[in-house]
């Protein structure tokens, strides 16, 4: 009687054992198709979001357009960094089928915002501390905006005469223009920034999605990059073919 039921409890245990280990399998099963369903659904809000982003306007053109950032070294980089940066851009606009030719301390969307800065319209009455307007400033050289064809909307661009020893100039976005000049035209309007440097807003230019394609243009003050050169330097060159 004793091995008849030991035989029983083994036979028992051994349709315990498979029912665990069936439990077991269909819990693995059902955790499989949950995580491929979680895969399928990010999967389709990832291509959603792509298709998505395919549709907003950067506010810039890069069909055809090279890029080369140069960052230069040693005690001579800052001191020379203009006349190197002129020299470059002139012999880029030499080669055969360049159209355009120009130069940037920071490429849209390279992960950098430019350098910020608190800034004062000259023609306000200061704000009360902590409340000074912030925006992007970039230093770039004339013909930058074509180049990248970012449009000119109001006033002009940069030329060669806005150099170090000429008033300083800037040209502004059009988010700054509805952030702090909605009424009146930005076109001669004089800022005051916390580097020390006061410019005239002498043109306004489109928006440009520098950080990321989901964030809303910023307010962007342009400087002239002879009158703010820095230590990194991004060509960007326009082309007639491929």
């Amino acid at each position: 009687a004793r091995g008849a039921d030991v035989q029983d409890a083994l036979r028992d245990g051994s349709r315990g054992t498979i029912g665990a280990r069936q439990r077991l399998r269909a819990w693995l099963v059902a955790g499989e198709v949950a995580a491929a369903m979680l895969t399928l659904v990010g999967a389709a809000l990832l291509g959603r979001s792509y298709l998505s982003l395919q549709h907003v306007d950067p506010g810039f053109d890069t069909r055809q357009v090279l890029t080369a950032r140069v960052s230069r070294m040693g005690a001579d980089a800052q001191a020379s960094q203009l006349r190197f940066a002129d020299d470059v851009i002139s012999r880029l606009r030499q080669l055969p089928g360049v159209t355009a030719a120009a130069a940037t301390a920071f490429l849209p969307l390279d992960g950098a915002l430019g350098i910020g800065s608190s800034f004062l319209l000259a023609d306000r009455p200061a704000p009360g501390p902590g409340d000074r307007p912030v925006a992007d400033y970039r230093p770039v050289t004339p013909g930058y905006f074509a180049t990248l064809r970012i449009p000119l909307t109001a006033g002009r661009d940069f030329t060669a005469a806005d150099v170090a020893e000429r008033p300083g100039v800037a040209v502004v976005n059009e988010a700054f223009v509805r952030a702090h000049s909605p009424e009146v035209s930005p076109l001669g309007r004089r800022l005051d920034d916390s580097l020390g440097s006061s410019q005239e807003i002498i043109g306004v230019v489109g928006d440009v999605r520098h950080a990321t394609l989901e964030d809303a243009a910023r307010p962007t003050i342009y400087l002239p990059f002879a009158q703010r050169p820095v230590g990194s330097l991004t060509f960007v060159i326009r082309t007639a073919g491929d």
